[in-house]
């Protein structure tokens, strides 16, 4: 099965006829995301990847469609810190924080063949890059880096964990 070999994970990789994916997703065991994981976001290219409902008829282990931006918001809110989601014109989209001078930016890295782009409202199953941080205060710009393949529930408490930290020692806020 194409789906176990892909290069992405559930990605259908192969050269399926058009007739054929149409009824896997009229039958709902295929469904057409963008890199982003979005459905039906125009000026983007979908691939076709298998459904949870597909899975499960195949004997594959379901995923997590929890749009990995809970997880950090969720990160983030044990911690006192108030964030939220934005899209930008490009269709990007990220997990901010904005208080007094100092500005946040969170999201997965998605490197194409044309171009690089970033999505935070992802999947949980598509988060196959770290968090990435990009703080601006005072005039100044700082990374938050993570090592990749922790896992998104550990990636996005050890983002928290840095940033309220960066926040206490350089700004005095706690939140």
């Amino acid at each position: 099965m194409s789906v176990t070999v892909a290069r992405k994970a559930g990605l259908i990789d192969t050269e399926t006829p058009w007739p054929t994916l149409k009824a896997l997703v009229g039958d709902g065991l295929v469904t057409y995301l963008t890199d982003r994981g979005e459905q039906g976001a125009r000026g983007q290219d979908h691939h076709p990847f298998i459904t949870n409902l597909g899975r499960r008829l195949i004997s594959l282990p379901e995923v997590d469609e929890t749009p990995a931006s809970q997880t950090l918001t969720a990160a983030f809110a044990a911690r006192g810190i108030v964030v939220e989601v934005e899209h930008d014109d490009s269709g990007n989209n990220h997990v901010v924080y904005r208080r007094g001078d100092v500005e946040a930016h969170f999201y997965r890295c998605i490197w194409g063949p044309a171009k690089t782009t970033h999505s935070a409202t992802h999947p949980a199953w598509m988060h196959d890059s770290s968090w990435y941080g990009g703080i601006r205060h005072a005039g100044d710009r700082r990374e938050i880096i993570l090592p990749v393949g922790t896992g998104l529930a550990a990636e996005s408490e050890r983002m928290a964990e840095l940033f309220a930290a960066w926040l206490a020692a350089n700004t005095g806020h706690r939140n």
